[in-house]
């Protein structure tokens, strides 16, 4: 679990450190992520893999989790509407299970133009929408030229 608690108040003893009034997170500004290649947590943040699955598949398990989550919340299913701002891990994992769910349209507003490049392939192959704002829409359009040009070998 990212939420690291007090472990005294009535949320951390009832299992729910993340409404602890000192919560710190782990992968925020007060504690060290999991982008670094090593990361010291308390074993109770720990939980174990199944067999079945891979460290790189299970480093999956959270933003999908999280991205699940949404689409249930919203309720949305097939000719459903999506609105995702930011294209990060989260934003990503929401427009898999919007994708998943069958929603007719999903709209993704990213202001990170090299995590929204990520998402094109899938908005395009579902006619859905990717918005940018209009400084990055620019060095994005740019950004696909030179990989399109790269793969033709131009």
């Amino acid at each position: 679990m990212p939420s690291i608690g007090c472990g005294r108040c009535h949320w951390c003893v009832t299992a729910d450190p993340h409404f602890c009034p000192t919560v710190r997170n782990i992968g925020s500004e007060s504690q060290q992520g999991a982008f670094a290649e090593y990361v010291k947590i308390a074993v109770d943040n720990c939980f174990p893999l199944s067999e079945n699955l891979t460290v790189h598949e299970g480093a999956l398990v959270d933003p999908l989790a999280v991205g699940f989550h949404v689409i249930r919340r919203g309720r949305v299913g097939p000719a459903g509407r999506v609105l995702i701002l930011g294209s990060g891990h989260i934003g990503r994992a929401v427009l898999w299970w919007a994708r998943r769910s069958g929603a007719r349209r999903v709209v993704v507003a990213s202001a990170c133009s090299t995590a929204a490049l990520f998402c094109l392939s899938w908005v395009w192959l579902a006619k859905w929408r990717l918005f940018f704002p209009p400084s990055m829409l620019r060095r994005s359009i740019e950004s696909v030229w030179r990989l399109w040009l790269r793969g033709t070998g131009r």
